[in-house]
């Protein structure tokens, strides 16, 4: 057998095999996960652009709550909960931001067949690191923050959307810590690749 016919023979399978990885069929736990997070990570760098565009570097209020709220277009160059990181704080947070959302993907069809809301949770909290990974690598001089929320002492927090979501996604996970203790309660030798085979029907 030449080259060529080996070549030849060898394509087919090499494409069934990207369609295997690439375009699998999609259930609906994926879905779910992936249009929440998709949602989250657009509608963030959207609002992003607008702020950063339209609002004034001195900020404006909104007149509500305009003690405790206004809108200030500032770059955040710190990684999360602004904890400085020194000089490698935007490769730091580049990497934490892949691995935090390649976990949650490892873990989403799991954790659905122990709650049905897992997948829309998780999505939360991906789209919120993707959203501010598109705002790295867009603006390496920070990540756009936008939404000024004063606390006690005068101390001003300022958040993007991307951080309500994953603040959202967070309080969220009570939720679904319960529902993995309750699912270890109801059977003694808990498997959730098991449990996730029978209620997705694989």
């Amino acid at each position: 057998m030449n080259i060529g016919s080996a070549v030849a023979l060898a394509i087919p399978r090499w494409r069934n095999s990207l369609q295997t990885l690439v375009i699998a069929p999609r259930d609906a736990a994926t879905t779910a996960f992936g249009g929440v997070a998709l949602l989250v990570a657009l509608g963030d760098t959207f609002t992003k652009q607008i702020a950063m565009y339209l609002l004034p570097a001195s900020g404006t209020s909104l007149g509500i709550f305009p003690e405790r709220f206004r809108l200030l277009p500032v770059l955040n160059d710190q990684a999360a909960f602004g904890i400085g990181l020194g000089t490698y704080t935007w490769e730091v947070n580049v990497v934490v931001t892949l691995a935090t959302v390649v976990l949650i993907m490892w873990v989403c069809r799991d954790l659905a067949a122990v709650d049905p809301w897992a997948p829309r949770i998780l999505g939360l909290i991906a789209g919120a690191a993707l959203g501010n990974l598109i705002s790295l690598t867009l603006s390496p001089g920070g990540v756009p923050d936008f939404m000024a929320v004063t606390v006690g002492g005068g101390r001003e927090i300022v958040m993007n959307f991307a951080d309500i979501a994953a603040y959202l996604g967070l309080a969220l996970m009570g939720k679904l810590a319960w529902s993995i203790v309750r699912a270890m309660r109801e059977a003694r030798h808990w498997d959730p690749r098991t449990r996730r085979a029978r209620l997705l029907g694989e």
